[in-house]
């Protein structure tokens, strides 16, 4: 099969489709390749000739996620929207995403190092964009002059880590969890400015 012809290209993007929802749905472990190729009505060859383990496969669901959500995010971001917005828009976008997924695939990433590598790699680059972004916020009159916004994310991401790690989301849910996260956690960092517009905007959430 030729590497870059249309249609090993349509192939590959059906495989991260439909590869992804069953991770999501029901976990890395319980997904086999099998499975897949099957599900598919492709031969076991075809998808590894595309990706060579469950491994591979995973890692490219993963970059493809990410990589459209920041698509998206950056679409939305078009000057017309205040940082507030796009707070409430990255919420929505999360509690949507997160009604798709069985926490057992948080669980066990973990075990995938490439996987781990990446996640951590983008962690550090989100790290230096909530720096631009804190900035910002603080430009346009919504965020605090005096808080250590670098110690804020650390706190925040510490939090969602322990969110996750002891299970909350079996007791509370995901999208309590992120309701709760924003009125407790980001509206403390905001000005009265920040705080009017941010509680008119969750108002409107379903």
């Amino acid at each position: 099969m030729n590497v870059s012809s249309p249609y090993r290209t349509e192939v590959k993007n059906k495989i991260l489709k439909i590869s992804m929802k069953q991770f999501l749905s029901k976990g890395v472990k319980a997904v086999k390749m099998d499975d897949i190729a099957m599900s598919l009505s492709i031969s076991k060859r075809t998808l590894y000739e595309i990706f060579a383990d469950k491994e591979d496969l995973l890692y490219a669901c993963i970059k493809k996620h990410e990589d459209d959500h920041d698509e998206w995010m950056e679409r939305f971001d078009d000057g017309t929207h205040t940082v507030i917005d796009i707070i409430v828009e990255y919420y929505q976008v999360k509690v949507e995403f997160s009604k798709t997924i069985n926490p057992t695939f948080f669980m066990e990433l973990h075990k995938f190092s490439k996987v781990v590598g990446y996640l951590q790699n983008r962690h550090e680059k989100r790290e230096k964009e909530a720096a631009v972004f804190f900035k910002r916020g603080i430009e346009e009159g919504y965020f605090r002059k005096d808080i250590n916004y670098k110690l804020a994310s650390r706190i925040g991401d510490m939090s969602m880590h322990s969110f996750m790690e002891k299970q909350l989301y079996q007791e509370f849910g995901v999208e309590e969890i992120f309701r709760s996260f924003i009125f407790v956690f980001i509206r403390g960092f905001c000005t009265q400015k920040g705080i009017k517009l941010l509680d008119s905007r969750l108002k409107t959430l379903v």
